[in-house]
């Protein structure tokens, strides 16, 4: 709840006030005031994106290492075959892509 109020909500409220405040008041000073709010809404929620799209990253190049680390020690990837068209055996671990995640939210 707090993460969707920083992400979402935050920003969203900040751009309003900047609009609102303008709307109120229209004069130059007062745009020139309310389009520094408004880009400060609008930089809180891009510094969130740009977070996200980093993490996002990370839990791709997790994947990456967990199926490298399948290849080393099974000698396949993990969502191909065995050589030989042996069935794997029982005791092989899930890869990192198999555990659950949370869904990624549109912006």
């Amino acid at each position: 709840m707090t993460l969707r109020f920083i992400r979402t909500w935050l920003p969203a409220l900040i751009v309003a006030l900047g609009v609102g405040l303008w709307i109120a008041h229209p004069t130059v000073e007062t745009a020139i005031g309310s389009a520094g709010i408004v880009g400060a809404g609008i930089g809180i929620w891009m510094i969130n994106v740009l977070f996200r799209i980093g993490v996002q990253g990370d839990l791709e190049r997790d994947d990456e290492d967990a199926a490298r680390r399948f290849l080393d020690e099974h000698g396949h990837w993990p969502d191909e075959k065995p050589p030989g068209g042996a069935p794997p055996a029982p005791s092989d671990p899930p890869t990192a892509s198999a555990r659950p995640r949370t869904p990624r939210r549109p912006s």
